[in-house]
């Protein structure tokens, strides 16, 4: 029971860890195109 729950945690962590690098990776990309497009208008 205690393996499983450690477990469970180390699993949950690792998914959190992968939406904050999918997150992140968004806004870096929305912030990119952002910057592009007020760049790009006179």
């Amino acid at each position: 029971m205690c393996v499983k729950l450690i477990v469970c945690l180390c699993e949950s962590v690792h998914f959190l860890f992968l939406l904050l690098k999918t997150c992140n990776f968004y806004l870096i990309f929305a912030s990119i195109i952002l910057e592009k497009c007020y760049m790009g208008s006179p």
